[in-house]
């Protein structure tokens, strides 16, 4: 056959055209018949048809899930770790150096305030709970149940000050050690400036308790 006759002599097809297939037009994408430079058609390859992809599903769908809400998992160890870092971040973002106390002693966290203050020893009491009535609500007690001591009181002089930590708000308040349990309802957490003005307060306490004379902005 020659080159001439290898294309009908129909006009050209224009890409986009309907296709006169048996199968009816608007079925797919044809090939369109292009004149060459030499005054023949030329092929045009036929288009890739377009793959629908399904809807990308929801984005909570897809993420890595975590283990549980510290809320709701059983480690009282992990609350009360979580509770000390937290302190432990609010003191140094004030600019209060902070270490974490060695296992077995009486408090859990180390903080220099200055040479006026001292090196300050705190106890964190943490609750992931919410509040039970109107407050939270916390105990300063050493020890677990299931321990061979159980659980038994702080002395005097085990640690200066206390930090109570509700991790369900992300606050603290802080008091200095006298009483054995504290309560406090959510707005006093929320208050504003309330973490900081507790500590000052707690600073203040304990000064005096030293003998020391606190500075102007305590």
């Amino acid at each position: 056959m020659s080159q001439a006759n290898r294309f009908p002599t129909t006009p050209a097809l224009l890409s986009g055209d309907a296709c006169p297939c048996p199968q009816g037009p608007g079925t797919h994408a044809v090939p369109a018949l292009l004149p060459s430079d030499g005054g023949q058609p030329i092929r045009v390859p036929r288009p890739q048809r377009a793959i629908a992809l399904p809807a990308p599903a929801a984005e909570e769908e897809w993420l890595p899930p975590l283990p549980c809400d510290i809320s709701e998992g059983p480690s009282d160890i992990m609350v009360g770790e979580a509770g000390a870092h937290l302190v432990q971040s609010r003191l140094m973002r004030w600019g209060l150096s902070t270490h974490a106390a060695g296992p077995g002693t009486p408090y859990d966290v180390l903080t220099e305030a200055g040479p006026a203050v001292g090196l300050i020893r705190l106890q964190v009491k943490t609750t992931a709970q919410p509040p039970r009535g109107r407050c939270y609500r916390f105990r300063l007690t050493r020890g677990f149940h299931r321990s061979p001591r159980g659980v038994f009181a702080y002395r005097a002089g085990d640690f200066d000050i206390a930090a109570f930590v509700v991790l369900g708000l992300d606050r603290v308040l802080f008091r200095i050690f006298g009483r054995p349990s504290f309560s406090a309802t959510p707005a006093e957490f929320l208050a504003a400036d309330a973490e900081k003005l507790s500590l000052r307060r707690a600073l203040a306490g304990l000064m005096a308790r030293r003998g020391v004379m606190p500075p102007a902005d305590l």
